[in-house]
């Protein structure tokens, strides 16, 4: 079985989630001001980060591949790894991408 492996953290607009994450066994991204974008194209997606975020250039970018990656790359099966200080966490995927609020 072929597997990605993906650092993340886990403090989506700026709030620190490393405990619920690891307790409720999830990976949380921020950006809930875009909503599902279960079937929005990357493009979509970037329209969206700049409109409700303003973000421009470098900070569009790397918010852009930051929520491609959770949508699109990270599959069931793929190991997550997370630092919280001394704290390391892995965690294997089990399941696709889904929007809860």
């Amino acid at each position: 079985m072929s597997r990605n492996y993906f650092l993340v953290r886990l403090k989506p607009g700026g709030v620190d989630r490393t405990e619920e994450c690891l307790r409720d066994e999830k990976i949380a991204l921020g950006w809930s001001k875009t909503g599902d974008i279960s079937n929005l194209s990357k493009e979509e997606v970037r329209d969206l980060l700049a409109e409700q975020y303003h973000y421009t250039g470098m900070a569009l970018s790397g918010n852009l591949t930051s929520l491609i990656t959770l949508k699109d790359r990270i599959s069931t099966g793929d190991l997550v790894v997370t630092a919280d200080g001394p704290l390391l966490s892995i965690g294997e995927v089990t399941s696709e991408y889904y929007f809860d609020e």
